[in-house]
């Protein structure tokens, strides 16, 4: 005969590993990917790679043309 602690141990057990499998069976069809699909990824990454480099760094500036009105939660200024 099994102690009470496993006995109230086996649904949480079973619990947790339904939980995973629901969570996980998501990822299952992303793992399968083509060589087609691995490569136009790799494209990708390759025009972006290069957009960046040819934009390099960047300022920005931004003024606020009209103030926020005050909705009461503090007092203002």
């Amino acid at each position: 005969m099994q102690s009470p602690s496993k006995r109230a141990f086996a649904p949480v057990l079973a619990l947790t590993l339904c939980c995973l499998t629901l969570l996980t069976a998501p990822l299952r069809p992303a793992l399968a990917q083509s060589e087609e699909d691995l490569a136009l990824l790799d494209r990708s990454a390759k025009a972006f790679s290069s957009v960046v480099k040819k934009a390099g760094p960047a300022v920005v500036h931004v003024a606020v043309e009209k103030p926020a009105k005050s909705m009461g939660q503090f007092p203002s200024e």
